[in-house]
């Protein structure tokens, strides 16, 4: 049985973590179209990847793909549409897009193509880079149960995997999107506030990520046990007059949920407004 061919466009970091998931699987004959000369270079010494400077190239030497996977910047999307609309037979084979553009819907790619495309769009975040991610994959997209699962199959090798609505996305941007940068703010709020009691920057370094990382792994496990709300684990570590109270009375005080509550809402609203014009090009 012939492979399917998937060409990854944009082999950035994110670009490169899902060719690997993708690798992994052994299932697909895998290509890549990427701009930078040198990154080109280390895809095939590194990773035996072919990869191409542009749809024609890829084209004359692969012919049209499956599956394209568009992991660019959401204002190359229209060049990156149109680059494909000119690819011989792009408008009667059958082709799956699977985007990760933020801010861009589905509904603003699919209406580029005739009905022989479909278009997922997902949402991962850059704990994919360790395989701990957490990928959005929209289900209402229009796309068949099939390519639902293959879209699973591939982002599942990265962390764990959601299906949501698509007006779920601006949402998922603000919370698992942007999320890994606010768990860094507060390791560097940890960081600088260990160095100004005298440890050294490694150290410091070190009791905010272990402290955070380990927080984070008693979570995992007991959310797939059961067994504990977050609540009762954060009650777990607070003694009454003690050390632990203090430090959320005064976040209490200081209005810390409303806060940390309006920067995702900001957050959420900046994602609305970029889905709106990102298609106008």
């Amino acid at each position: 049985m012939t492979k399917k061919t998937i060409t990854i466009i944009g082999c950035g970091k994110m670009g490169l973590v899902i060719f690997k998931a993708i690798n992994r699987l052994n299932i697909y004959t895998v290509n890549a179209i990427e701009k930078d000369k040198s990154l080109r270079a280390e895809l095939k010494d590194r990773y035996a990847l072919n990869a191409y400077i542009s749809f024609s190239k890829a084209g004359s030497m692969a012919g049209i793909s499956d599956i394209y996977i568009f992991a660019v910047k959401p204002k190359d999307i229209p060049d990156v549409a149109a680059g494909l609309l000119k690819m011989p037979k792009a408008g009667s084979k059958k082709i799956l897009i699977i985007s990760i553009a933020a801010g861009v819907k589905s509904k603003d790619i699919k209406k580029r193509f005739k009905d022989n495309v479909s278009v997922i769009r997902v949402m991962p975040n850059t704990p994919a880079l360790v395989s701990e991610g957490l990928t959005a994959i929209g289900s209402n997209s229009g796309a068949s149960e099939k390519d639902l699962e293959l879209a699973k199959s591939i982002f599942s090798r990265m962390g764990d995997v959601i299906l949501i609505n698509s007006d779920k996305f601006d949402a998922i941007t603000a919370l698992s999107g942007s999320g890994p940068a606010y768990f860094f703010y507060m390791a560097e709020i940890m960081q600088d506030y260990a160095i100004s009691r005298g440890f050294k920057p490694r150290q410091a370094a070190l009791i905010a990520v272990q402290t955070i990382f380990g927080s984070a792994q008693l979570m995992k496990k007991e959310y797939q046990n059961g067994d504990k709300s977050f609540s009762q684990l954060r009650r777990d570590v607070t003694s009454k007059g003690g050390t632990t109270e203090a430090a959320l009375n005064n976040m209490d005080e200081e209005d810390f949920k409303g806060i940390f509550k309006r920067a995702l809402e900001a957050a959420d609203v900046r994602s609305k407004e970029m889905s709106k014009g990102k298609m106008s090009k």
